[in-house]
């Protein structure tokens, strides 16, 4: 819910913004807009419970397919 109220005064902020004509209008909007801006969690954030695999390394899912697992060899590719 608080997400959801947050994106809307997001969202209210910058259309006020268009509107207003006075510089002390606009700077009062402005810092209200960055702090809702600021109480936004970054999408690309891992939750802080979530652990990898053991044996799996920190590298790019694009080589993870060729890593070791527990120290075993890689699988051989298709058609070996």
């Amino acid at each position: 819910m608080d997400g959801f109220v947050r994106r809307e005064n997001i969202k209210r902020y910058r259309n006020l913004l268009r509107g207003v004509n006075d510089e002390a209008g606009r700077r009062l909007i402005r810092k209200l807009l960055l702090e809702e801006e600021q109480k936004e969690v970054p999408f690309q954030t891992p939750s802080p419970h979530r652990q990898r695999a053991p044996g799996i390394s920190g590298a790019s899912a694009k080589g993870a397919d060729q890593q070791t697992f527990f120290g075993a060899a890689p699988l051989a590719a298709h058609g070996s």
